[in-house]
């Protein structure tokens, strides 16, 4: 547990509450005596997340299957995934300090979302600045195999 999302759970954990949650015959047999709204809504916004991630894959499933170039939208799609990996874990792990569990939700929908948005399109930049880099390259080739070009080289 990151240390943001255990400060959130516990600071509204005050003795007066955990003096009430054990008397409280819900929590009876309970050793952690934990946060029960606190559980619902971290329950809550992980299966929201998990619903996220699935009809990602299959969307992103679909843009690769449908694709005049799928290599090519496979290599974005993954960079796009790695970008929403990344930005969804540090966008939840603030939006967790900042408002708790949904704080946390939003933080790493927002996250996940701009960071799946930057990796793709940073790859496709990548792979559209290394094709223009390769025809540069084979128009220099070109130019070499011309016999006056030779010959100037050679003088």
């Amino acid at each position: 547990m990151t240390k943001p999302y255990q400060e959130a759970l516990e600071k509204d954990r005050s003795i007066e509450g955990e003096k009430a949650k054990a008397a409280d015959p819900n929590y009876v047999g309970n050793n952690r005596k934990s946060n029960f709204e606190v559980n619902e809504a971290s329950a809550t916004t992980k299966a929201l997340g998990l619903s996220f991630l699935i009809v990602g894959a299959v969307q992103s499933s679909y843009t690769i299957a449908t694709s005049k170039d799928p290599v090519k939208e496979t290599v974005t799609e993954g960079a796009g995934w790695a970008g929403a990996i990344w930005g969804g874990a540090q966008g939840a792990e603030y939006g967790t300090a900042i408002g708790g569990p949904w704080g946390g939700f939003v933080g790493g929908f927002v996250g996940g979302v701009g960071g799946f948005v930057l990796g793709k399109n940073g790859s496709e930049a990548a792979i559209e600045a290394t094709k223009g880099a390769a025809k540069k390259n084979q128009e220099n080739i070109k130019k070499i195999d011309d016999p006056n070009v030779l010959y100037m080289m050679a003088h």
